[in-house]
């Protein structure tokens, strides 16, 4: 990602920075993204497979989420 930057193109740098924000909106559940998402998967169809899922999972995921994707980056 660095070596793309250092040649001037900014794409894999933009899509870190929105990936970034999308998962620390989710983690920090502004605008209760998470929190609607977590209820209809919880009351959904699949809901008994999720009931058992607990909040801090769903909470918590889009961390891991960015850790592969800041990984998968610096590979690159």
């Amino acid at each position: 990602m660095l070596q793309a930057v250092r040649h001037g193109d900014y794409g894999p740098l933009v899509f870190y920075a929105v990936a970034v924000i999308f998962c620390l909106a989710l983690t920090f559940d502004a605008g209760k993204i998470n929190s609607r998402i977590e209820t209809r998967l919880k009351n959904g169809p699949q809901g008994a497979t999720f009931r058992l899922v607990p909040t801090w999972l769903f909470r918590y995921y889009p961390i891991f989420g960015l850790a592969l994707i800041s990984v998968g980056l610096l590979i690159l």
